[in-house]
């Protein structure tokens, strides 16, 4: 921002600039997210990809939500984690399936989900409309 001090005009561009790229890294995590929840097993990459793009600028640009937004990210990490994992033995029930409890572990998933769309939900609502 120094390398312009006469010109403020483009100061504000070179800003706008920096700003420009982790805005459209912000509209593709979003995307991704909701795109992913067409098909929750194959687009589980999708969402998880989307969650850790937008955990990525939150923590760039520095705002007050990034530390729930890693919650969540870890969360459908883990979800993912052990989807992909029980997909790999053949799922669940049946002769040579995991017994249903397990399942259980498969919840962050869905609740990491769930938790980022309200969080974006909530930025949404509170972003000012000027």
């Amino acid at each position: 921002m120094a390398a312009y001090p006469k010109y403020p005009l483009l100061r504000k561009m070179e800003k706008e600039l920096k700003a420009g790229w982790t805005n459209v890294i912000h509209y593709l995590g979003s995307a991704l997210l909701v795109i992913g929840a067409v098909d929750p097993l194959e687009g589980s990459v999708l969402i998880t990809i989307g969650s850790g793009l937008l955990t990525f600028v939150a923590f760039k640009n520095r705002r007050k939500d990034r530390n729930r937004l890693i919650a969540g990210f870890i969360s459908i990490l883990v979800g993912v984690f052990f989807l992909f994992l029980f997909s790999s033995f053949g799922g669940f029930g049946g002769p040579n399936g995991i017994a249903w409890g397990w399942s259980v572990l498969i919840l962050p998933y869905p609740a990491g989900w769930f938790y980022t769309i309200g969080l974006l939900l909530a930025r949404l609502k509170a972003k000012p409309k000027a």
